[in-house]
């Protein structure tokens, strides 16, 4: 038989788990579906997810990197690398410790997808606000889009003399951004150094030996070309004053002039002004950040066209606006400042045209527009609106050419006269939408 101390010992547990159970018992439960309380992070804990909109697998062996930077040093406050093992979105948690954050400074949120320690998709800079007086909580930034980046990440800047240049190079190619213009250039055998030369345009050239380049752009040579290794040695300068922003859904407008900033949000809503503060060199443009009573408000306007999300319109400026910690996006820019300047045809409705063939657009900031059909000069009026563009009172002299020009010049004329909108391919290239489907391509003469 059993001694009976060991029956009461062996008791005793068993009774304790009854009563526990009892006592769960009586505690309310939560309701199906109901979200479990969270606990309080330490810190700061900012949460979001990356994305991309391209149906593209992410190779295997992959790494996603999400970092928070100090805005004007660059300081890395924050990193978080991990292995994703599945395909976007991506969701992360990047930890802040609050003891590394200067409340006087600002920062900005930044991820990307790593391949072989080179980037192969990356987010815009992110704005992110902490808030002066707190210690600690949970942010949430949605979805961080990504994007393909420039072929070697990110662009190296070149001051030419009084012009800068930048250059983001890949193995067999890369890309010279000067004056808001973007060339695809291509490498070609050269005695010494790396050079490239432009697609479609031999006289568009970068010559890289060390840390010294050669550049040409159209022709025309510009002054020996150095590396300059801190941005901050670089002229920070935004775009031309005054500069108006919009964007859509909530509607919100943007005006920047020497005096300040003027934010007006949620169809009129929300409003903030702060004075002009100094711009801070970013990849791909400038941001301007400035503290008010009524909240922190930031602007990020990148040099990249931008078409507006519910008219089409191409601007020559995206532009980024934080207020609070809520982020929009939008166009900012004149559209006319893509359009003035001499352009070459290269394309008549799908069918490729010689550049020797002169065919050319001009446009005037007066509403003019002249050039060569091909055959004959000719001159009218445009006519940009907010959602078009059109093209009114062709006139042409009335030389005669061989059939090939005239039969050219016929299909340009036919589709100019029915042109209802322009775009900005991402080589820089004009493209004049007819309603029809057809189209003019030209690029820049100079």
């Amino acid at each position: 038989m059993q001694p009976i101390a060991a029956i009461r010992s062996a008791t005793v547990p068993v009774a304790a788990a009854l009563l526990a159970l009892l006592l769960a018992a009586c505690v309310p439960t939560a309701r199906p579906g109901t979200p479990l309380p969270q606990p309080q992070p330490r810190g700061f804990v900012i949460e979001g997810e990356l994305g991309y909109r391209e149906r593209i697998a992410l190779p295997p062996g992959v790494t996603a990197l999400v970092t928070l930077t100090e805005e004007r040093t660059g300081r890395v406050v924050a990193e978080r690398r991990w292995r994703p093992g599945r395909q976007v979105p991506l969701p992360f948690a990047l930890e802040i410790d609050p003891a590394r954050l200067d409340r006087d400074a600002f920062y900005v949120l930044e991820g990307g997808i790593l391949e072989n320690g080179g980037a192969i998709w990356i987010t815009d800079e992110i704005p992110v606000e902490f808030g002066r007086a707190a210690t600690r909580g949970r942010i949430d930034v949605g979805t961080l889009m990504m994007e393909r980046p420039l072929p070697g990440g990110f662009a190296s800047l070149m001051r030419c003399g009084a012009d800068e240049v930048r250059i983001a190079s890949g193995r067999d190619r890369l890309l010279m951004t000067h004056r808001n213009r973007t060339y695809e250039m291509v490498r070609v055998r050269s005695g010494s150094g790396a050079r490239y030369e432009a697609v479609n345009d031999p006289s568009t050239t970068y010559w890289s030996k060390g840390e010294r380049a050669t550049v040409a752009i159209r022709g025309r040579t510009l002054p020996e070309c150095t590396i300059v290794r801190d941005d901050a040695q670089a002229s920070v300068s935004g775009p031309a004053l005054p500069f108006r922003a919009q964007g859509n859904e909530p509607g919100w407008t943007l005006d920047i002039t020497r005096r300040g900033m003027t934010y007006s949000g949620d169809y009129g809503q929300t409003r903030v002004s702060t004075p002009l503060p100094e711009p801070v060199r970013i990849r791909g443009g400038v941001r301007y950040t400035a503290r008010t009573e009524a909240g922190t408000l930031s602007v990020s306007i990148l040099e990249r066209a931008c078409n507006d999300s519910m008219s089409g319109m191409p601007h020559p400026y995206f532009v980024r606006v934080a207020v609070n910690g809520r982020w929009h996006d939008g166009c900012g820019g004149r559209p006319m400042d893509l359009l003035t300047g001499d352009w070459i045809v290269t394309e008549l409705a799908g069918r490729g045209v010689s550049a020797s063939a002169q065919g050319t657009i001009s446009f005037g900031t007066d509403g003019r527009v002249s050039g060569r059909a091909f055959c004959n000069r000719y001159n009218g009026n445009y006519r940009l609106t907010g959602e078009t563009l059109t093209f009114s009172r062709l006139a042409a002299t009335k030389m005669a050419c061989p059939p090939a020009q005239m039969d050219l010049e016929s299909r340009f004329f036919g589709l100019l006269g029915e042109v209802r909108r322009f775009g900005i391919a991402s080589n820089g290239a004009l493209v004049l939408h007819t309603d029809g489907g057809g189209r003019i391509v030209a690029r820049r003469a100079d």
